[in-house]
């Protein structure tokens, strides 16, 4: 019966270790303290937080989108570029597939001619329904050049 006992105990102890949960155990005699590391669960960070929402509609419409599918919308949304007069611009795109039915885009302009904002990016969300793609969720972020704004990506507005 000992034997079973002491197996549990080892057992349980094992079992909370590897858990890493946090176990404080203070001898009656020693007064010693044993204390093993948590388990951090942290919340999931939204990848939509930073961003300022903004309407799909207005966006497909702004940016006379017309493909289908996320990596048709990526290759029209960088080819709508034109040359700008002024200004060292840099563009990126990415394309990521979190699961079969769900993509997003992200696309970053930096060294935009602006005197206030000096980068953008913007995520497009799209989701697949019956094997045809839908943009869902439009935000964008901006980098400031200068002034109180920003420095860091930003859903706020540059001054």
């Amino acid at each position: 019966m000992k034997r079973t006992i002491s197996f549990l105990v080892t057992l349980i102890f094992a079992f909370v270790l590897a858990l890493g949960l946090v176990v404080n155990s203070a001898s009656a005699d020693t007064g010693a303290v044993v204390q093993f590391p948590a388990i951090v669960t942290s919340k999931q960070s939204n990848p939509r937080d930073n961003f300022r929402e903004i309407n799909v509609q207005e966006f497909i419409d702004r940016n006379q989108i017309k493909a289908t599918n996320p990596k048709a919308v990526a290759a029209q949304l960088f080819s709508r570029l034109q040359e700008e007069e002024e200004g060292r611009r840099s563009e990126d795109i990415s394309v990521k597939y979190p699961t079969m039915e769900t993509a997003f885009i992200v696309y970053t302009i930096k060294g935009l001619p602006d005197d206030s904002t000096d980068s953008s990016r913007d995520r497009i969300e799209l989701k697949s329904n019956q094997n045809k793609w839908e943009i869902v969720w439009v935000g964008s972020q901006s980098k400031c050049r200068r002034g109180s704004g920003n420095r860091d990506w930003s859903s706020s507005i540059c001054p």
